[in-house]
């Protein structure tokens, strides 16, 4: 596909008109430069300011020129379409036997279940197609400044290239400005964007872009934290995002794997919940089921692998870059492209395939991230990510990811470059944690990753500048229920103080550990791991030891605890484990997204016993002695290991144990017929809930703890931007609000006879 320009259409006029133009392309194309550097005017903050620069037209072989200029940035009012279908009123009106949903571009799809065909017509012909409109996107028509921002990697800092540079006092240049009487210097920027100009430049037209190397002075850090702050609005208010991704490359087949991810995606359409169904007349098939086998050879995967792999996809900034687009986004790789709604669209079919090469698979996780609604991203899962790309500078690793965070975190997180690495990470957490009254960012630490040598950071903060090792297992797990975090910080900030319950002492430890995701290492790891008398053993919980082995390998990720994603179910599980890895012989022959699931929940970690029985899945280096532990406002089981002469702790990173990964270890067994279950929201925003297997009463209230205090109710926010710490309680009396439930306080827990204590840890 042709890289499209918007603003071609916009400068037509007469010969006269046309023929200056072609003299001043001349004229500039021959312009000389002073040998003099840049430099940069500084931004008015009064006028809300930004640079933005005009790509000058040229053939291959010209000098790169651009004028750079100053233009005022406004966030305009957004008005709400009111008479746009709500989901509730779509759904309300469905014949039986229908569903609906909405794709990643805000558009209503509907699906005839028996038959998994949609349609994008609602099938009620009473019902008014006009209102069924996509969402209000930003940039409103005809909104000024009128740009393109542009998403790309600096890369290597060596062999700089020189560009050609004028600045415009008056504003925004005009095509027929004679450019020569503009005084021209020079500036240095790296390879990868002397590539991206190249490619981006237009011959007969000149191109407006935003690009943070040069509309940024990077040498100026006040500018750099205040512009910052405004990138979120920058790419939001692009008339287009351009994903610069790199020249096109026979050796990676760039060229085949675009042309290949695009043709899957037109035969599916992701939801914001991270589901897939066949889009309305499509080519192929049933594509986007699990199950689905793509007609495609190792050169196709080699080639789309090659492309995932490219640096573009590990970069920080990206995540809010492409989150901020809208749904004119590109991706350009060399002279090819793709929308970024074909892009998303094919990578959650390969995440939810299981038939695929697992590399494949395990990239399209990686982007998992830039694929979903930013608005519905919890800031911990945002941390991981972060995490997980590179930058420049460890700083960036908080604040590549301001701009999809909650306005308060980033108001409290403002950028100061001038701050140390230590302080910046303790800040976070340390904000995260008042803020949200939670402590699941300190379930990021892992003592196997702590270098104090490197960063002197205590070990409840973790050091985000290292990448995870770990699939995080927060989301799966709800160890301390909708409890609110108590702590304390110490003045001088080294010590956390936290209130929680001993569940357990780690007795053994595995030493068997699979570091990446291959099939036949997971066996290997598992059969390891196996106790002996897993087929006779009942579990210390309840249950076999081999149901117990089972939900421990997956995290309970399962159709039992998850009905909504169509997993295998426990059932299921069990007899492919029973056929395919317990004994003598192990057999790889039937689809691997059975093992692939275990493989990424067990890699780097280790398979653990505690000494009443239970079995878990702990962070690398846990000992012996460890304590397992729940901490109000955590999601997972904490493993402690006590310091000194045990009145303090080090944090060794976040757990899973069967058993008490559902509140049973704080507040005891769910009562008979209940059960804890996930499911993702339309907007893909998790809830967590129980379920009554005998009157399928579905409540977010733990049925085990007894109605509230006559003064308290709950607030259950159950909408589509919901997330489980949004739950809240008012008390009636107070007026006083609470993000956490009152009955999971330190001192009713107390009363209710459980052992809570507080853990300094250092």
């Amino acid at each position: 596909m042709a890289i499209p320009n918007p603003f071609r259409a916009r400068h037509r006029g007469t010969l006269r008109q046309l023929w200056e133009r072609v003299q001043n392309i001349a004229r500039w194309k021959r312009s000389k430069p002073v040998d003099a550097a840049f430099l940069y005017t500084p931004l008015s903050d009064a006028k809300a300011e930004i640079r933005l620069l005009t790509l000058l037209a040229g053939d291959a072989g010209d000098p790169v020129k651009i004028i750079v200029w100053h233009s005022e940035l406004v966030h305009p009012a957004v008005e709400i379409d009111n008479d746009r279908a709500t989901m509730a009123e779509v759904r309300a009106l469905l014949p039986p036997g229908w569903a609906a949903a909405e794709n990643s571009e805000g558009r209503f799809l509907f699906e005839y279940e028996s038959t998994e065909k949609t349609t994008w017509s609602h099938p009620n012909p009473d019902f008014d197609q006009s209102r069924l409109r996509q969402r209000t996107q930003l940039p409103p028509l005809n909104f000024s400044p009128s740009f393109e921002a542009v998403s790309y990697v600096w890369g290597s800092a060596d062999n700089p290239v020189s560009i050609d540079v004028a600045f415009s006092p008056s504003g925004k240049p005009c095509l027929n400005d004679d450019f020569t009487r503009l005084t021209w210097k020079h500036l240095s920027v790296r390879r990868n964007l002397y590539d991206a100009l190249n490619y981006l430049r237009l011959q007969d037209q000149t191109r407006v872009l935003w690009i943070d190397a040069i509309c940024v002075n990077q040498a100026n850090d006040a500018e750099k934290s205040d512009q910052i702050v405004r990138m979120a609005d920058i790419y939001n208010l692009a008339f287009r995002v351009l994903s610069w991704l790199g020249p096109e490359s026979s050796d990676d087949n760039s060229d085949l794997a675009i042309s290949t991810l695009t043709y899957i995606s037109q035969q599916v359409e992701a939801v914001g919940n991270g589901g897939t169904y066949e889009t309305p007349n499509a080519k192929e098939s049933r594509w986007f089921s699990p199950y689905a086998v793509f007609p495609y050879k190792a050169k196709e995967w080699t080639a789309i692998e090659a492309l995932l792999s490219r640096p573009y996809f590990e970069r920080v900034w990206v995540l809010q870059e492409v989150a901020g687009a809208n749904d004119k986004a590109t991706a350009i790789c060399g002279r090819s492209s793709m929308s970024w709604y074909h892009f998303k669209g094919a990578i959650m079919t390969l995440l939810n395939n299981n038939t695929i090469p697992p590399s494949v698979r395990e990239l399209a996780e990686s982007l998992i991230h830039l694929v979903i609604r930013p608005s519905i991203i919890p800031i911990p899962d945002l941390f991981t990510m972060s995490r997980m790309r590179k930058c420049t500078d460890p700083r960036d690793k908080i604040y590549g990811i301001l701009g999809m965070a909650p306005r308060e975190f980033v108001l409290e997180m403002r950028p100061h470059y001038t701050k140390s690495i230590e302080f910046i990470y303790a800040h976070a957490v340390m904000t995260y944690a008042k803020m949200k009254h939670s402590l699941v960012l300190i379930q990021l630490c892992q003592i196997s990753q702590r270098d104090p040598s490197a960063r002197n950071l205590p070990s409840w903060i973790p050091d985000f500048s290292k990448p995870e090792q770990t699939w995080p297992v927060g989301s799966y797990m709800h160890a301390s229920g909708h409890s609110r975090a108590h702590f304390q910080f110490s003045d001088d900030g080294k010590t956390l103080t936290v209130s929680g319950k001993r569940l357990a002492v780690v007795k053994s430890v595995n030493s068997k550990v699979t570091s990446t995701v291959n099939i036949q290492d997971a066996i290997d790891t598992v059969r390891a791991w196996m106790p002996p008398d897993i087929l006779t053993a009942a579990y210390t919980a309840g249950g076999s030891l081999l149901d117990a082995f089972l939900l421990m390998l997956r995290c309970s990720y399962l159709n039992d605890r998850w009905p909504m994603l169509h997993e295998t179910t426990l059932a299921q599980w069990r007899e492919y484990f029973l056929d395919h890895i317990h004994g003598d012989t192990v057999s790889q022959e039937t689809h691997t997204g059975q093992v692939y699931t275990t493989a990424s929940f067990i890699k780097n970690r280790v398979f653990v016993t505690a000494g009443d029985g239970h079995i878990g899945l702990a962070p690398l280096g846990t000992k012996p002695g460890d304590i397992i532990t729940t901490v109000l406002g955590c999601s997972t089981c904490i493993l402690l290991r006590p310091v000194g002469n045990g009145s303090a702790f080090q944090i060794v990173g976040q757990g899973y144990v069967q058993g008490l990964d559902d509140g049973s270890g704080l507040v005891g067994s769910l009562p008979e017929g209940w059960t804890l279950s996930f499911k993702f929201r339309d907007s893909g925003s998790l809830k967590r809930y129980y379920v009554n297997a005998s009157t399928g009463q579905e409540t977010m209230d733990n049925p085990r703890l007894g109605p509230l205090p006559a003064v308290w109710s709950m607030v259950a926010r159950d909408d589509e931007d919901a997330n489980p710490d949004t739950i809240t309680y008012l008390n009636q009396e107070s007026g006083e609000t609470l993000i956490g439930d009152p009955r999971l306080s330190p001192e009713l827990l107390r009363q209710r006879g459980i052992s809570v204590e507080s853990f300094a840890i250092i």
